[in-house]
């Protein structure tokens, strides 16, 4: 190994690299160091490219106190300020970082496009009365309802009441019925027909005849 021409007159602390080496200069002699971390800060334009490997650097030499404390930890990080980051795309569903911009993204895409007054989860709440078991609701109400096509009724089931004279598809309601049938009054002027006079209980052998 070819000798090393150490600088002259140095003091304590002094860092001397000589044949990819370095040297530190304890007060008496220069001991070789894998690596020494001053207290100042040494910037990244002052390192050669992979001049810094775990090699090089002896165990426990580099501690939390010597590096600057702009820089956060890879675990559980504290950030402050206006941290940002890059936005992920649509619909992704991993472990990726949601920035504001994806939140609003995914909101908007969830919202579509419903009305105003139904575009947040309290407003669609309200619109189904706040009913967390909505769909068995709706289910029994309509187990309540009679089929368009052939409808059973049960009870007292009621209808509109047709005017007298209609003769159409529309139901006849029993006032219908009562209004349309026969009466008292002889139709017409004329003489009074064998149905009008069971109606009337007014039945006789010798006007039937």
């Amino acid at each position: 190994m070819a000798a090393i021409d150490f600088p002259n007159a140095p003091t304590s602390g002094d860092v001397f690299v000589a044949a990819g080496k370095t040297w530190v200069y304890n007060g008496t002699s220069w001991a070789l160091r894998n690596v020494f971390i001053p207290d100042v800060v040494i910037a990244t334009a002052q390192l050669a490219d992979g001049a810094v490997t775990t090699v090089k650097i002896a165990a426990g030499a580099v501690t939390a106190t010597k590096l600057d404390t702009a820089y956060a930890p890879i675990a559980s990080p504290t950030l402050t300020g206006v941290p940002a980051a890059p936005t992920a795309t649509a619909a992704t569903n991993t472990t990726q970082l949601a920035t504001t911009a994806f939140v609003r993204t995914e909101v908007a895409n969830l919202v579509a496009s419903s009305p105003a007054s139904l575009d947040t989860l309290n407003e669609l709440a309200l619109a189904l009365g706040s009913d967390a078991s909505f769909s068995t609701t709706v289910t029994n109400s309509l187990s309540l309802k009679a089929p368009l096509d052939g409808p059973t009724f049960t009870g007292v089931p009621v209808a509109p009441t047709a005017a007298v004279g209609t003769n159409t598809t529309q139901l006849a309601t029993t006032a219908f019925v009562i209004a349309s049938g026969p009466s008292d009054t002889v139709l017409d002027g004329g003489t009074p027909t064998t149905l009008q006079f069971f109606v009337m209980g007014a039945v006789d052998a010798g006007i039937l005849a």
